[in-house]
C-alpha cells in the first residue's frame, strides 16, 4: 500500500539531514538511497518483478496485482509517493482516501 516503485522526492530530501546532521538516528542510509527517485537498484527490482509477472501463465494460479496510492497529502509535506510511483501501468489501481501515514492505519 503506497509502495514507491520508482522512488519518492521525500527520500531525496531526507537524505540531506541524515547525512549532514545525523538527525534521523534510526534511519538506514542505504535504504533511504534506494528509495530516492531514479535509483538504479530500485529500478532493477521493479523490472525483475514485472518480468516475473509476465512469466506467470494467465490461469487460476496466476498472480493478481492491485496497486494502492494515497489520495491526500501530508500536512506541510504533500504526497509522499505519487500515484505514478505507487502503481504499475496495466494493473488494478485503487486510491485510498488518506495520506501516506494514515492509509494503512486502522481506527477504532
Amino acid at each position: 500500500m503506497g509502495t514507491s516503485h520508482t522512488g519518492s522526492w521525500m527520500a531525496d530530501w531526507a537524505s540531506i539531514p541524515t547525512k549532514a546532521l545525523g538527525i534521523i538516528k534510526s534511519s538506514n542510509p542505504s535504504l533511504l538511497k534506494t528509495l530516492q527517485t531514479n535509483d538504479q537498484f530500485l529500478e532493477s527490482i521493479q523490472q525483475r518483478f514485472l518480468a516475473m509477472l509476465r512469466d506467470v501463465p494467465n490461469s487460476r494460479s496466476g498472480i493478481e496485482i492491485t496497486c494502492f496510492y494515497e489520495e491526500l497529502p501530508l500536512a506541510m509535506a504533500g504526497k509522499v509517493v505519487s500515484k505514478k510511483s505507487a502503481t504499475f501501468p496495466g494493473y488494478n489501481v485503487i486510491g485510498i482516501h488518506a495520506n501516506h501515514r494514515d492509509m494503512v492505519r486502522f481506527f477504532k
